[in-house]
């Protein structure tokens, strides 16, 4: 009996795994990917071990899922990271360099951090896209604030790592930060990031434009020149070694 128990455990086993085996194929294949020799062989060695009729198929998990239901499904089949996910450690850390920078430049806003970390901590959804805008090099920092909240945007100095010579180019590395973070506008631009330290010396920046501007052929830029902030529009033709773009996000005050 303890013989049969064994075997009778042994073939639910290979069956689990064949399982997931096959859940993790169809993952690859409706993501677009490659099939990895090594699952493809783990797949024929557990199918000839297993009772055909007893093959769970994998279909009816998949079926109806969207592509980040099909992300998070590779995540627990697999074991992959799901990269729309924050940690707690990556929260941590971010939150640790958005206070240093905060405390570091007293000109940009008043002395509330404690305030803004609160309403920071209530919106995973902002701090997932200040997270990417950190990781692209835009040293995101709170330049505006309200009575309603405040803005959170591209303070580098200096040049980020992700550059552009377009302004559609801006717009796909915008879209990777989340549907949040919005080019600064010209106002925001004019109005607040350049009164409290001076920007864009070497350099100018895309900001945000209308579609009826961008069908022609132009887009709103803005940069300092001899003091004087200038926001104006500039011919999007070609490329350039000297275009940047900045970015903006708002957080509210209603959960802190």
């Amino acid at each position: 009996m303890s013989e049969f128990r064994n075997q009778h455990s042994g073939v639910e086993a290979n069956e689990e795994t064949l399982s997931k085996a096959l859940i993790a194929r169809s993952v690859l294949q409706k993501l677009g990917l490659e099939i990895p020799e090594p699952l493809q062989e783990q797949i024929a060695g557990l199918e000839a071990k297993s009772p055909v009729n007893k093959i769970p198929s994998p279909k009816g998990e998949l079926a109806g899922l969207s592509r980040d239901e099909v992300a998070k499904k590779t995540k627990k089949v697999l074991g992959l990271q799901d990269e729309t996910e924050f940690s707690p450690e990556q929260k941590a850390q971010l939150l640790k360099t958005l206070e240093a920078r905060f405390k570091a430049n007293e000109k940009r806003h008043p002395e509330i951090w404690e305030v803004v970390k609160i309403a920071l901590e209530a919106d995973e959804e902002a701090l997932k896209s200040i997270n990417k805008m950190e990781e692209a090099g835009h040293e995101p920092d709170v330049y505006n604030f309200d009575k309603k909240g405040f803005d959170v945007g591209s303070c580098y100095r200096e040049r980020p790592s992700q550059t552009c010579s377009t302004y559609n180019e801006s717009v796909e590395m915008r879209k990777t930060m989340g549907n949040r973070v919005k080019h600064m506008t010209a106002e925001q631009y004019r109005d607040h990031l350049q009164t409290k330290e001076s920007f864009d010396e070497t350099l100018y920046v895309w900001l945000e434009t209308d579609h009826d501007l961008r069908t022609k052929g132009f887009a709103v830029a803005g940069n300092r020149s001899d003091e004087e902030v200038r926001v104006y529009v500039h011919r999007d033709d070609g490329p350039s070694m000297r275009v940047y773009w900045r970015g903006s996000l708002r957080v509210s005050w209603k959960n802190s």
